[in-house]
Order: structure tokens, then C-alpha cells, then sequence
């Protein structure tokens, strides 16, 4: 599934796309932020050069990341951006052209069409910048469509009937990026999400999480992720690891893709890999969560030894855990010898309290700390 942005021309792509039964399977979303104001919006800042491959590709880029966020968990999804220079009124000084970019989590296609300028009018522009929208489009789904044979008879090659008037295309050819880990070792990402059906990076639906190290990942973890999505219906299940520690940096990369593995079954939620080890910052990237935690995780959160000793620090916290929408549902566990399923067991503020809700009816004895003594 796919996001498009375009500015400047190509959005006649958009009417060519959804003409055809059943675009929403393909379509997720298209915008065109036309204005200077807009596309700064869009981008977080100014683009260098409002009509460049930069441009291109940086729009394609942010349509991934809403694709991303829109997109079902495991649905591959792909960010389209388009930057055109077409024939306007009054005529323009500089080239005509248009460059476009796809971006899927593991490449970037680029088209680059310098027309030949005063060859036609912005209708005939127009409908050759869509076209090589559809075709990279086209090109990231990988499938078999021949867009090709549309928009190659339009281009000018300079034949004598032609006037000499010459376009130009430059199709590179994909750029493979870095693997999926890769990106959170280097700070380039914040979170990607793995599954049996893909990667994505940057962004995710899911917002009922059940964090952990899954080192093992046991039927404990998944027997409570499955009893909590009836709690909350409308929030998509996903588990979460860290790479990084709080206190121990970041874990060896070969440990992870260890871990991830384990997620890759068909019927597994996906798991979302972060470099967010303090339950403030999964917040903060996964904002309006629900925190799937065990009673031993609950009472360490509301410890004011993890707040540098003070509960102004631990209220500090919680509050803007609140605050970003997010909460948690405690299972209980057997603490000791005693199965805590209750919380009045939190030593928490009450004007917190609200912040935690029980989930019903759930047991599950199960240690990843007993399971790897054991083997």
C-alpha cells in the first residue's frame, strides 16, 4: 500500500489511480502540498531546492512514514514524492522537469524527465509527469504492469518531425539501504517493525505494546499479548525490544536479530524494535499506547529508586506518560511465592492510579529467567 506526495504537477496520477475498482487496497493516502508554507510543513523545514531528486526523495520518504502509520501491521508499504517544474503562466525561466522517487523499507527507485521546453502545453506536461509517477510506483510494488508503453511514445527523441525538440529521462537504478537494524544502531531510526510479512521502518499502527527481552520469547508472552486485545478492541497488538539498555548501552546486534527471530511465525503479532529503553520514551514514539506489563514491571515503575531516589522524579514521569495518552494493563504475576493480582499492592500516588487497570482473569507461571537456567 502506498502513500503519494506531489507538488508542482503529477497529481493527475491520484484521479488515474483511484478510476480503477478497488484503489484502496493500492492508496492510502495522496496529498499535494503546493505552497512554500505547506511543503515546509510537511518536512519540518526548508527544502534546499524545491525541484531536485533531494526533494523527491525527501517527500518520498515522509509519505513512508505515513504509509507506515496507516498501513495494517505486516502490509508492505511504499512512500512516493514527486517535485515538478511544469509549463505555467507566465512562462517559466528555468528548466521543465520532474523528478520523482519511491522509497520502500529496503530501496529507493529515482526518475529524473528533463521536457523539452515549449514542446507542450501543461496538459500534455502534466499527463507525462503522471505516467512516471505510475511507473516508479509501479517499479517499488515490483509487479507486473506495463506502464512503460504509455509514456514512452510521448517522449521527444529530437527526430527531424519532432522540430530537434529533445526530453531527457534518467532512470537510476536502485539504491539498497541499510539493513533494518542497521538504521537504529545508527540513530538514523528511532523504531522498526519486523514481521512474517516485512519490515517497516519509522512508524507503526500498533498501539497495544507488551515491551520486554523475550530472551526467550515463551507462550507466557503470547497467551498475554492475545488476552489483552479483547481489553482493548481497537488497538493493534505488537510486542517491543529495545537495543538499548538504560544501563548497559546498547545490546550486540547478533542477540536482537537472535530475538527477532522469533517473530517471524505467520500468527505472531509483529514486534517493533526501539531504542527506547525507559517507558518514557516508548511513549514518546508510541504515543496514545497501551502498555501491556506484568505486576513485578508495574511496582518497579512506580519505584522511586529508578527516579534517582525521588518520587518528585518517578510523578514527573508518569505524568508525561499521561500526558502523551498512554497507559498500562497489569497481569498479574507470582512475586515470591505469592501470585499479586491486585493493585493496591502499588505504592503509587493516587493521582496516578488511574493510569493502571488489571487485566482479568490471567495466569501465566512462566519465566524467560527459568527457562534459560534450564537449558
Amino acid at each position: 500500500q502506498a502513500v503519494i506526495f506531489t507538488t508542482g504537477g503529477a497529481a493527475s496520477c491520484v484521479s488515474d489511480l483511484l478510476s480503477v475498482p478497488g484503489a484502496s487496497n493500492t492508496l492510502l493516502e495522496a496529498a499535494v502540498p503546493y505552497s512554500r508554507e505547506s511543503q515546509k510543513d510537511l518536512l519540518g523545514r526548508d527544502p534546499d531546492q524545491f525541484v531536485s531528486a533531494a526533494h523527491a526523495r525527501d517527500l518520498a520518504h515522509v509519505a513512508y512514514r505515513r504509509a507506515a502509520q496507516l498501513a495494517p501491521p505486516g502490509v508492505p508499504v511504499v512512500g512516493v514524492g514527486a517535485a515538478c517544474a511544469l509549463a505555467s503562466e507566465p512562462p517559466k525561466r528555468g528548466e521543465h522537469r520532474c523528478e520523482v522517487a519511491a522509497v520502500s523499507s529496503e530501496k529507493v527507485w529515482q526518475y529524473r524527465l528533463n521536457l523539452a521546453k515549449g514542446a507542450r502545453d501543461r496538459f500534455e506536461e502534466e499527463r507525462l509527469a503522471s505516467l512516471l509517477l505510475l511507473q516508479v510506483l509501479v517499479d517499488a510494488f515490483q509487479v507486473d504492469a506495463n506502464v512503460q508503453e504509455l509514456w514512452e511514445p510521448l517522449l521527444l527523441l529530437g527526430s527531424g518531425d519532432q522540430g530537434g525538440a529533445r526530453d531527457e529521462l534518467r532512470r537510476d537504478p536502485p539504491v539498497t539501504l541499510p539493513a533494518p537494524l542497521d538504521h537504529l544502531y545508527s540513530h538514523t531510526e528511532s523504531m522498526v517493525e519486523f514481521s512474517a510479512s516485512g519490515v517497516r521502518r519509522g512508524a507503526t499502527r500498533a498501539r497495544l505494546i507488551l515491551p520486554g527481552s523475550f530472551n526467550p520469547l515463551h507462550q507466557g508472552h503470547m497467551d498475554m499479548l492475545r488476552s489483552a486485545q479483547p481489553v482493548c478492541p481497537d488497538k493493534q497488538p505488537a510486542f517491543e525490544i529495545s537495543v538499548q539498555n538504560a544501563d548497559k548501552g546498547f545490546t550486540p546486534k547478533d542477540q536482537i536479530e537472535a530475538r527477532l527471530s522469533q517473530f517471524l511465525a505467520a500468527e505472531s503479532p509483529p514486534c517493533i524494535c526501539t531504542t527506547c529503553p525507559l517507558y518514557v520514551d516508548k511513549a514518546r514514539l508510541l504515543p496514545k499506547s497501551t502498555f501491556v506489563i506484568g505486576m513485578d514491571t508495574a511496582i518497579r515503575l512506580v519505584n522511586p529508586k529508578y527516579y534517582g531516589n525521588t518520587e518528585a522524579g518517578m510523578v514527573s514521569a508518569l505524568a508525561e506518560i499521561r500526558a502523551l495518552g498512554c497507559d498500562f494493563l497489569v497481569a498479574g504475576r507470582l512475586i515470591g511465592h505469592d501470585f499479586v493480582d491486585d493493585l493496591s499492592k502499588l505504592d503509587a500516588p493516587p493521582c496516578l492510579m488511574d493510569m493502571f487497570r488489571m487485566m482479568p482473569e490471567f495466569r501465566r507461571d512462566i519465566s524467560s529467567t527459568e527457562l534459560r537456567s534450564k537449558r
